[in-house]
């Protein structure tokens, strides 16, 4: 497992988690499956700090709406206020 986190060390604790996630659930469905006996490692997660939430501005805000309105695919407005 370090040998491993040591590969990914050039990318971020989050993307370094995603693939632990991944390893983790799949040894977990082998282990369910019977395809192994027990779980043959622990795998523990990064800390990764918190991360700033994004938010618009009123004004951005506005801005972001109003561009979506003069394209005319509303569709793209909903992308928009998701975050």
């Amino acid at each position: 497992m370090q040998k491993l986190k040591a590969e990914l060390a050039e990318l971020s604790p989050k993307t370094v988690n995603n693939v632990l996630c991944v390893l983790n659930t799949m040894l977990k469905v082998a282990v369910d499956w019977g395809v192994l006996e027990e779980m043959p490692v622990r795998v523990r997660l990064l800390r990764v700090s918190p991360s700033e939430v994004p938010y618009y501005e009123p004004h951005e805000y506005e801005r972001l709406v109003e561009a979506g309105r003069n394209i005319g695919d509303h569709r793209l407005l909903w992308g928009a206020t998701a975050h």
